[in-house]
């Protein structure tokens, strides 16, 4: 289910919420030091933090 952030200013939507594609594609992974260490990406894109 959608809901508010703690700050009421914005919303989380999760993805598979959505029954059609969304129309936009990851083009880098975020927060990459903070990321579980058992997590290896299979994919091309640049990280960051």
């Amino acid at each position: 289910m959608p809901h508010l952030t703690r700050s009421g200013r914005e919303a989380i939507i999760h993805a598979g919420a959505f029954d059609e594609p969304l129309g936009a594609t990851p083009d880098r992974h975020v927060q990459w030091t903070s990321r579980a260490e058992w997590y290896v990406h299979g994919d091309a894109l640049p990280v960051e933090g």
